[in-house]
Order: C-alpha cells, then structure tokens, then sequence
C-alpha cells in the first residue's frame, strides 16, 4: 500500500477507528474468533436482526470509502489525492453506522462493507477473479448494492461497472437457483453529476439500457422458464450526487439527502428491506461464521446455497449457544450436587429442577431463536435432554437420600412406640403397620416435591424407589418383629421359670421317689398351659397366623422341657449332698422326723436298705426326664437295662449315674456301720448286772459326798452328766469318741 493511506494489510486483524478487516489483501478471511470478538466489541452481537448490511462496489479510488464515510459516519482509509491515486482499500472491511435507523418502530443499525474497487493497477491480470469472489460475498450478504459511478464513465465497458455488473448479474442467477432467494436492491450513485448538462432521466435510461442488453447477453438457467425478465431479480434505484469539491455545499447537502433514504423508515424512500426479506436474515451473533463459511464456499469455488449456509450457521451457533447454556446450567446445579454428596436432602428440588432447567433454555432461546427453526427446535430438545439427564441424576439421588432418611426416621418412630422396660410390644402389628404407612406417606410426599413438574419429564417416577423402600421398610419391620419375637420368648421363659422355681425345689425335697415324676408332669403340664396361653394371646399383637402360632407353641413346647432339664442340671452340681440328705434323713429319723436312737431290738439293715433304695431311687428320677408316663418303669440304673433314651432326655449319663451311686454307697455304708456300733454300746451298757451298780454305790458313797460337798466337782459332775444324756439321746456315742480320736 502507498505511504499516506490509513489501513495497511500487516494489520489485517485489528481494529482502526472502530473498523474491522474481514477479508485481507492476500483474499484469506480473517481469524474467526478474532472477527467475533472485534464485532462484540463494537456491540453488533447483540443487534439480533435488527440490522441491515449495505455493500458498495466500483472502481478502484472512485471516492467509495469518502462516501460511505460521510453516508453512515464510518472512519473508512480515504485516498490522500496529494500523494497521488493508488489502491486504499484491500480486500473487504466492515464499519457499524454511527447512528441507526429512526421513525416508526425502527431502531436497527447498518453494518456497512467496503469492498476493495475493481480494475486496480496493483491487482494486474489477476483481478477479475478477485473482483469475482469479492462480487459474490457481496451480493450474498448485502441487502443493498450500492455501485458507485462517475457520470463521464456511463456509457464505457470496464469504467462504467458494466463487466462488474455482468458478474454480479451472473452470481445472483446462481443465488436464484436456490430456494430462499429475493430481489436484490442495487443503488446506482452517479457521482460529479451535473444535472445542467445531463439530466439523471437520460443517465438512468442509458444504464438500464445497459443492464438489458447484460440481461440479454446471459444464459439463463431452464428453471426460470423461457423469457425471465430482469425486475424479477434486481430492483434499480437511482441517485446523483454533485462534484465534492466544486460544489461542495450542495454534496453535502444531497449526500445528507440520500443518508435519511438509510435511516428514516417513514420516508417515501426508505432503501432498507424489512428483516423477513433481507438477503442474510442471520442474527449479528452469527454473522462473522456466516461471512466466513460463504467465504470459504467461495474460495472453493463450490456453488453457493445461501439457504444451506444459512443452515450450517445455524447449526453451528445453536451448538455453541447450547454449550453455553449447558455450562450456565453445570454451575448453578454444582452446588446442589455438592450439597447431595455430602447428605444433604434438598428442600423444595423439583421447583429448584424446574427453575434450572428454566434457566437454560431461557438462555438458549433468545439467542437460538434467529436462526432457522427446525435446527434451533432440534438443537433445543438436545439441550433439554441433557439438561434432564443431569437433572435426572440428582432426581434420583434426591430419592435415595429422601429413602435413607424416611428409612432412619421410620426405625426411631417404631421404636419409640415399643415398652422402654425391655418388655415385647402388645400390638407390634399395628404399631408397624401404622409407622410404615406415616413413612410410605412422607416418601411420596417428598418424591411428589422432588419430581420435575415438566411435560419433558414424564418418564420421571419415583415408583422403583419406593418399591425399593417398601422392601427395606418391609426388612426392618422383620428385624424389628424377631427382635421383639425374642423379647417375647425372654417373657415367657421368665414365666416358665417362675412356674418352675419354688415347687420343683420343694418337690426334690418332700416327695417320694415313685411319686416325683407324676407329681413334675403336672407341675410341667400346669406350667406349659399358663405359658401357652400367654403367648397365645401375645402373639395376636404380631398378627401370627396359625402356622406360625403353631410353630412358636412349639417352640414353647422345646423351651419348657429345656428349662426343666436346665433346672435338674443345676441340681447335679449339688446331686450328692442331696442323696446323702435324702438316705440321712430316712436313716437317721423315725417316722415322727425325730432323730432316730436305736435301740438293741431295732433291725438297722431293714431301715439301711430301705434308705438306701430311698437314695437311688431319687438317683434314678435324676438320670432321664420322664415327660412320658411310659418312662416310669424303666430302671436306667439296672445292669440289665437295655433302654434307649432320647439324648435331648438324658440328664445323667450311665457313667456319671454310676460314679455318683458309688459316691454315696460308701457314705451310706460308713452310717450304716456307725449305727451298728451304736447299738452294740446300748446294748453293752443294758447287760450290767445290778449288784454291780449297789457294790459301786457302796464304794464309792465316801467320794460321792466329797463331790456334793465341794461346788466346783460338782458342777463337774453335773456338766459331764448332761454331756453323756446328750450323748445317749443323740445317738451320738458312736461319732463322738471317733471324732475325739481323729481329732488327737
């Protein structure tokens, strides 16, 4: 670029006095995110479609860029005439108008385009085909073409934009070939027009004659049938401007003239289309992508498809305005999901859900709505499906917490209904019942809040957690049954041994042998019946059904003979003293309980064999329990038995039956032959003739009142005759004199 003009093309990229280079000199388009960010800047993303683009084509230093600066209050590179006349303008630039449309509902600016002019001497040979895709983006973007000439070049070829026209004439037939198309508006400015000489009547015919005989010169495409006429493609509008310099005034004056044609909507003139038929009709915040694919597709030299463009422009900015709203949705819902992970329940999160998910498609909407529908509806159902996915998975993370708490809930209000005494519950079925449903009940309500209230989410329900709840709720009520079950079976087992505690003691104690076991029957009997019906009528409380009723009496049953096996087998630890007690106490009394004197008549063998069988049969009634009558004539003690019992009934075994009789066989024989001893002494002492006791008398009368007279021998005597009364009495005359010796 010659030394003295504003833009250069090592600055491609960067903005000049709010300018920005779309296409540089070398024909490459611009980095896109830097053309995004550069229009941003300029506040042209957020113009929607109220905005309308206005290109200008013409010669080389034709006073294009002067015009458009002094037509919208652009800042476009000028020529410096003093440095002489060369290229200003490389490739395409952009510049937003200083100030939008005015009048009636408009309120939209103009994003203008200043394209590099045709027949440049730097460009050489290669110029037509530049000119040729600048041509094109031109006409596919713009909404007005303006095509700027002088008035002395009407009339030539190259000079009067006639080859320049005859491309742009080419390329909107082939725009017209897809659907969508619209008659494009080209603005004629006839520049240093002197309307003295010429009038612009003459002017206008002369180009229009031109513009039919290009028409003419064309083939058209079939599709648009034998004779298509040029007003069905193109609308013609013209307009005259004075010299710049010699009447200055007066350009001024018709360049302000022709600027409120751009800006004033309720003007009879008014250049700019509505937005449903412009050209682009792309939302600024997809415009540079939209530049760039067309650009793309024209460098290609593919054939151009505004429609398809505009399709994927819309696929490519509803994808980017949805991940920008996915990530939107992502940061809001983090803290709820943090919050979830470390066991919080949610308060109120089907209307948080709702909210969320509000919020992002209020964030696509807007945006994504510009562009074409069924793209922005189908791009929309995939946000908001993937917004319900993540939502979906917090849903059910709700539910699991929302059934972790109703479950912990659930086991402190049904163990606060049971007795705090350890005692079994009396009506655990309804208790559990009641709690259950309290708690099903509070699921439900919180699932019902947690639940999206969306037609999207339909598929939401709650139904497998709750089934999964029911299941759990159903398994600690089990537990808590069993628990209380075996609260129960502790009753009736104290019961049952209160039933068997003070009569089982007293009937080891008092009854006969042959009579124990009958006499143990009906204590056992009496005891069941009393336990029966108490857990009878306790377990109506757990609503047991008869099986189970029958089964748990038969439970009882086992329990019962297995605390009285418990209680005889408390009373093995003690089983030889209370055989040497019970054969004592027949032995050694008479049949008034008084300790027995035995005298010479008295037959000690009969009274020691029936003691003795007294001892082993009270043995006997130890080794098996005998809940069956049939049992009772069975000697498990005989060396001939060949009985069998159930192991479960055995409570001595033959080895322990056997160590034990020999025990306390010899205790007893050691009693027996003291009480012989006894008698053989009393029957001694009877024997003594009586004249011995009168010769003793008489002998001893002298020291017998030698002792009445002296007090202390005669307390002697006295002590030493009541310890022999004592003695005799007793039956102790034996032991003593055995004890005294073993004692020595």
């Amino acid at each position: 670029m010659s030394q003295g003009f504003v833009n250069s093309d090592t600055q491609a990229t960067t903005m000049n006095n709010e300018l920005v280079q779309v296409i540089n000199g070398d024909a490459e388009f611009v980095p896109l995110e830097s053309l995004r960010a550069q229009l941003s800047q300029l506040g042209f993303d957020s113009k929607g479609f109220a905005y309308s683009v206005v290109a200008i084509l013409g010669c080389q230093s034709s006073g294009k860029s002067t015009l458009l600066n002094m037509l919208f209050g652009t800042s476009f590179p000028v020529m410096q005439a003093e440095h002489g006349r060369s290229q200003t303008t490389l490739g395409v630039w952009l510049g937003l108008s200083a100030s939008g449309g005015t009048g009636g509902s408009v309120d939209e600016s103009i994003l203008v385009m200043d394209v590099e002019g045709v027949d440049s001497r730097e460009r050489g040979e290669e110029h037509t085909a530049f000119e040729r895709k600048t041509s094109l983006f031109s006409l596919a973007l713009a909404d007005v073409l303006i095509v700027n000439t002088w008035h002395n070049d009407i009339g030539r070829y190259v000079a009067g934009n006639v080859a320049l026209l005859k491309i742009v004439f080419e390329l909107n037939l082939q725009l017209f070939l897809k659907p969508g198309a619209s008659r494009k508006l080209i603005l004629f400015i006839i520049r240093d027009h002197v309307p003295e000489l010429t009038p612009l009547s003459k002017l206008t015919d002369m180009i229009m004659s031109d513009m039919h005989s290009i028409w003419t010169s064309l083939p058209k495409p079939a599709a648009f049938g034998p004779s298509p006429q040029l007003s069905e493609f193109f609308e013609f509008r013209f307009t005259s401007l004075p010299h710049k310099v010699l009447r200055a005034d007066q350009f001024v004056t018709d360049v302000d003239a022709l600027r409120r044609k751009f800006v004033d909507a309720s003007g009879p003139d008014y250049l700019l289309l509505a937005p449903s038929a412009r050209q682009t009709s792309v939302p600024a915040d997809g415009f540079a992508k939209f530049a760039e694919n067309i650009w793309e597709t024209i460098k290609a030299n593919k054939d151009l498809n505004l429609p398809t463009e505009k399709e994927m422009l819309a696929t490519y900015r509803c994808d980017e305005i949805s991940q920008a709203a996915l990530a939107k949705f992502s940061a809001a819902a983090e803290p709820l999901q943090q919050a979830q992970l470390r066991g919080e329940l949610l308060q109120q999160f089907g209307q948080a859900a709702a909210m969320l998910l509000a919020s992002a498609l209020a964030e696509y909407d807007p945006q994504a709505s510009r562009y074409v529908a069924d793209i922005a509806q189908a791009k929309r159902l995939s946000l908001e499906k993937a917004v319900l996915v993540l939502l979906y998975s917090m849903f059910e993370r709700q539910l699991t917490l929302l059934s972790q708490q109703v479950a912990a809930s659930f086991l402190k209000s049904l163990a606060a209904k049971f007795p705090s005494d350890g005692l079994a519950s009396r009506d655990f079925a309804k208790q559990a019942s009641a709690a259950r449903q309290a708690s099903l009940d509070e699921f439900l309500h919180g699932a019902a809040e947690a639940c999206l209230a969306s037609a999207a989410a339909g598929e939401w329900t709650s139904e497998a957690a709750l089934v999964q709840l029911q299941g759990l709720i159903d398994e600690r009520i089990a537990s808590a049954r069993e628990e209380q079950i075996k609260a129960l079976n502790k009753e009736v087992k104290a019961d049952i041994n209160s039933g068997y505690a003070k009569p089982f003691d007293k009937l080891l104690e008092s009854a006969e042998p042959d009579a124990l076991w009958p006499k143990l029957r009906q204590l056992h009997e009496s005891v069941l019946t009393r336990a029966e019906s108490f857990l009878l009528d306790r377990l109506q409380g757990f609503a047991a059904s008869s099986t189970e009723q029958q089964q748990r009496v038969k439970e009882l049953q086992d329990l019962a003979v297995h605390v009285l096996k418990s209680r005889f087998l408390e009373k093995t630890k003690f089983l030889q003293y209370i055989l040497n007690k019970r054969f004592e106490t027949c032995f050694g009394q008479d049949e008034r309980g008084l300790p027995r004197r035995w005298k010479a008549n008295d037959d000690v063998a009969a009274i020691f064999a029936r003691s003795k069988r007294q001892a082993e049969q009270l043995l006997e009634a130890f080794c098996v329990l005998r809940l069956d009558p049939s049992l009772d004539q069975v000697d498990f003690l005989s060396a001939e038995s060949t009985a069998d019992p159930e192991p479960s009934l055995v409570i001595l075994s033959p080895e322990e039956a056997s160590a034990l009789r020999e025990q306390f066989s010899e205790a007893a024989r050691s009693l027996y032959l003291q009480a012989l001893r006894d008698q053989e002494n009393i029957a001694t002492v009877s024997r003594v003739p009586t004249y011995m006791i009168v010769l003793v008398l008489m002998l001893g009368f002298n020291e017998f009142l030698y002792i009445l007279t002296n007090p202390m021998l005669l307390i002697l005597l006295i002590l030493a005759a009541g310890f022999a009364s004592v003695v005799h009495f007793l039956n102790l005359s034996g032991p003593v004199p055995k004890s005294a010796k073993s004692a020595t």
